[in-house]
């Protein structure tokens, strides 16, 4: 009870905002390995323009966090984060690397104040009832946290480093040849302190900054950045995950495949940007069978005014193929389809290359069940929705013979018959919930939906109405009416648009939409938590409030200790 405030506190200061800072790092400073697997950079500058501490502070969550704060160091860090003797002025950097048998976990910043930061690790040590004292080796100064963990500063730079073995599962059990449980290999304190003086004396040759798709991410503009390295997360894993992923070369999917993402609180929506860059073996593949984008036709097929969700996309079935064949499933694939006389070319011959996923007509309903062999029954709210998949068809009998061969252990299934309603025309197949909603799909349409331009446009498109969903919610008279009206005074819907390829990387682009379009989303997402903790207070008195007074005839109390 007494780490947590001081935990919230600097994380809160450190990792998602800090107080008004004019500086900016950038990448210089940072300490981060090539083959880093996933990183994260802050950008304090930006995130500190957009929402204060003070404002934090002046939230009612908080002031109730930083009340029951009954520790001197926990109020001090709510009161000024900055005490604990990290520059908040600066940017931080976190990253999960690869190391031998197990992996670590470093967080990376800058100290204002050494005194202060030790200070600090002392007394997290002491809160968690451990003792320990600062050593020094060479320039560097380090606190072992524990038997997992290690807090160091050499200048002007931090660096916590902590054992993190989600990479290797082989690695937390495994046994000898006896079969008994082998002791899991583990880093202790001192080998994470090399790791920390390592990283201190990183070369240029040697460090992620030298790779010019990272220092192309951090140019661009943004709150937070996010590096995903799948190689390095693939040849981390171990055991018989690696070795079926090997046989089916699946690794192929993986090599040189990095994500470069940019996450920012503009204005009204959150928006995250991303380039997928991928190995030449797959920008050639993409190269190859380029992708159509989604029109606005397909999208107004849709026979619904009142669509919640949708997801949009088209790639070439020989591309599908090919694909196949890079990864090494092609053999896989026609053994399945030659069971039905059918193979890979016939597949290529059907499929036109367009796939569309609908979700409409959101209602609650609410339905009574009785349970069997007893006299009692009880009323529960349920969902019910059209749902709707397409696929377009190139040439219709090889489509109706793969329809054929899918259905097929379905056929004596009569959940499956009733449920589902599918039918093949010349140009698309659909198949949904509700037969006329099926058949009004494949007479074709103009629904002039008010989104379809949002989503069109590229190979890849996603839209999901998050006001329509909470409408639904509340219609059903949910108990979390207060949390409902706030969320629906904040959260407008979601868009998700990409596939467009081009320069050896591919884009995608997600923003989640708020009502108010004139406040940052930061300072947004700041009121927002402030509103719903006030909500879920509401409604967890309103329940103490419900809850039957209990008869003391039935239930005596406690006989008295003498």
């Amino acid at each position: 009870m007494k780490q947590a405030p001081i935990l919230s506190a600097l994380a809160a200061a450190t990792l998602l905002f800090s107080a008004s800072c004019n500086n900016k790092s950038g990448s210089s400073g940072m300490m981060i390995p090539k083959n880093a697997a996933f990183v994260v950079h802050i950008d304090n500058e930006s995130l500190s323009s957009k929402l204060t501490w003070k404002e934090i502070q002046a939230t009612e969550w908080f002031k109730q966090m930083s009340s029951e704060a009954d520790d001197s160091m926990a109020k001090k860090l709510l009161a000024d984060p900055a005490s604990a003797g990290i520059n908040t002025k600066e940017d931080l950097v976190f990253f999960v690397q690869k190391r031998g048998a197990t992996g670590v976990a470093v967080f990376e910043g800058s100290v204002s104040d050494a005194g202060s930061f030790e200070k600090f690790n002392h007394h997290m040590l002491k809160q968690r009832g451990e003792g320990g004292k600062t050593e020094k080796d060479g320039d560097m100064q380090f606190i072992k946290m524990g038997d997992n963990a290690v807090a160091t500063w050499e200048g002007d730079k931090f660096t916590y480093v902590v054992e993190a073995n989600m990479f290797d599962a082989a690695n937390r059990i495994s046994y000898d040849d006896d079969g008994n449980q082998k002791p899991r290999k583990k880093f202790g304190p001192d080998s994470l302190k090399e790791v920390a003086k390592g990283l201190n004396d990183l070369d240029s040759d040697e460090s992620l900054s030298d790779d010019e798709r990272f220092a192309g991410l951090l140019k661009e503009d943004g709150d937070v950045h996010l590096w995903m390295n799948s190689e390095e997360y693939y040849n981390a894993l171990s055991g018989s995950m690696m070795s079926v992923m090997s046989m089916m070369k699946l690794s192929t999917l993986f090599k040189d495949n990095i994500s470069a993402t940019t996450l920012s609180f503009d204005n009204g929506q959150i928006t995250v940007k991303s380039k997928q860059y991928m190995s030449d073996e797959m920008e050639n593949l993409m190269k190859k069978h380029s992708s159509k984008d989604v029109n606005t036709a397909l999208i107004n097929r849709i026979p619904s005014q009142n669509v919640i969700g949708v997801m949009a996309c088209n790639y070439p079935a020989e591309g599908v193929k090919d694909m196949f064949k890079m990864i090494g499933v092609d053999g896989m694939v026609n053994s399945f389809l030659g069971r039905s006389g059918l193979s890979m070319d016939d597949f290529i011959k059907a499929f036109n290359g367009d796939m569309l996923i609908s979700v409409s007509d959101l209602t609650m309903k609410k339905e009574t069940e009785t349970f069997p062999g007893m006299d009692y029954s009880y009323t529960r709210t349920k969902p019910d929705m059209k749902v709707l998949f397409a696929l377009s068809v190139k040439d219709k009998p090889t489509f109706d013979r793969l329809i054929g061969m899918a259905t097929e252990d379905f056929k004596d299934d009569p959940s499956f018959n009733k449920e589902v309603s599918y039918k093949v025309g010349n140009e698309w197949f659909a198949a949904g919930n509700d037969a006329a909603y099926v058949d009004k799909f494949l007479a074709g349409g103009n629904s002039n939906v008010a989104f379809a331009s949002k989503i069109s446009g590229h190979p890849f498109g996603m839209y999901v109405d998050i006001q329509k969903i909470l409408a639904s919610a509340k219609s059903a008279g949910d108990e979390n009416a207060a949390g409902i009206d706030e969320s629906m005074k904040m959260w407008q819907d979601v868009v998700i648009t990409g596939g467009d390829f081009k320069d050896g990387y591919m884009t995608s682009e997600m923003v989640i939409n708020m009502v108010d379009k004139k406040t940052n989303a930061l300072k947004q997402l700041n009121s927002y938590a402030d509103k719903m903790a006030a909500a879920m207070k509401k409604n967890r008195h309103r329940e103490m409030e419900d809850m039957p007074a209990i008869d003391t005839a039935i239930v005596p109390p406690p006989p008295a200790v003498h």
